[in-house]
């Protein structure tokens, strides 16, 4: 039997992220001050890294009175994360540097993502555990309208409707660290086929570069798993069989800009088909369509290949050259049963041949 695959080089699959929502990392309010003065951060250098973008690099920092982040900057994210089936165990580790020359106590708070339903959690403070609460919706409106009276960042507002973490934090010592371990259990939901995890990776408030980020995503389950994908970020993916795979990601010295997603599927058929939409209002909107073989396969299936190339203006540069690089891969991996073409498109979509060709040395 023929399989059928259409492949598209059309760099709209990062436009597939959902849209964003109002989530970030962990983080430390600290409690007013009465009096005293700001206390100005010196520079720190932000060097790009692979996967995350490049930022400015920030001048001083000012500190204001019962700021967020008051002398306060995360030092440090570990994330590590364990999926069987649909069950998701996250453990965090952030690790907050207190920049000033005075203990600070504080509340910490973790927003929660709103599209999954929470088993349970647990929080330690520098390896001791503490008792932590989540708050509902209403309750956590009630919380952060009560901080952004205090003069604190009024962005906090749009957090006002997740479920959040809370607690009590004190004492953050002076140029000392304070490390917060959270855990928690979680169910997470398919998309037409593709299972979706999402971390709130990104950063609130002041904005300034994390001196270090890991993420760990180990999958297992009963099925094998097919398609790895995160729209969000650039990640390495290695596999141990069919049915377990690794993600992780790693970056330093960088502002996170955006949450983590990752998507994958899982499936025991011959070929895998899943599709993601996405469209605004008013707009044609865009499509992802995957499809994926098994791991292993006892032996070479004819394909049909169409590979859709955009050739517009927008694609000179490092993205036509690799936009080429993609091409030759695609044409140079086929095999003599398989069956191909080409369309690019700029104003017009033109066809290199009206018909799918033989993939022979020469057509190739």
């Amino acid at each position: 039997m023929r399989t059928v695959a259409l492949a598209s080089i059309v760099a709209l699959a990062t436009s597939l992220a959902l849209p964003a929502q109002a989530l970030a990392s962990g983080w430390i309010v600290i409690d007013p001050i009465m009096g005293g003065r700001p206390v100005p951060v010196p520079r720190r250098v932000v060097r790009p890294t692979p996967g995350m973008p490049s930022v400015p690099t920030p001048g001083h920092r000012p500190v204001l009175q019962a700021s967020v982040s008051f002398g306060l900057h995360l030092q440090d994210e570990q994330v590590k994360v364990d999926i069987v089936d649909q069950v998701a165990k996250t453990y965090i580790t952030q690790t907050f540097s207190n920049d000033t020359d005075s203990n600070l106590a504080g509340t910490y708070l973790f927003p929660l993502p709103e599209d999954t339903t929470f088993s349970s959690f647990s929080l330690h403070i520098d390896g001791k555990p503490v008792e932590g609460k989540i708050l509902e919706a209403n309750a956590a409106r009630t919380e952060y309208e009560q901080i952004v009276r205090r003069m604190v960042d009024p962005g906090l507002l749009e957090f006002a409707d997740y479920k959040t973490v809370r607690a009590r934090i004190f004492p953050i010592p002076a140029h000392g660290t304070k490390k917060v371990e959270l855990e928690y259990t979680q169910v997470l939901k398919a998309e037409n086929g593709m299972l979706k995890y999402r971390f709130p990776l990104k950063a609130e408030g002041e904005a300034e570069p994390v001196d270090s980020i890991k993420m760990d995503v180990k999958l297992a389950g009963k099925q094998p798993i097919r398609t790895i994908w995160s729209p969000t970020h650039t990640v390495e993916s290695k596999r141990s069989g069919e049915t377990e795979a690794r993600v992780s990601l790693a970056a330093s010295n960088t502002v996170p800009d955006k949450d983590f997603l990752l998507y994958y599927s899982v499936s025991d058929k011959d070929v895998s088909a899943n599709l993601l939409t996405h469209r605004k209002t008013d707009e044609d909107g865009y499509f992802l369509m995957t499809l994926s073989p098994p791991l292993t396969a006892k032996g070479p299936s004819a394909k049909d290949i169409v590979v859709i190339s955009d050739t517009s203006g927008s694609m000179q540069g490092d993205k036509m050259a690799q936009n080429q690089k993609a091409l030759k891969y695609i044409v140079n991996a086929l095999s003599q049963e398989d069956r191909f073409s080409l369309v690019q498109f700029n104003t017009d979509a033109e066809a290199f041949s009206s018909k799918l060709m033989n993939a022979t040395p020469e057509n190739k």
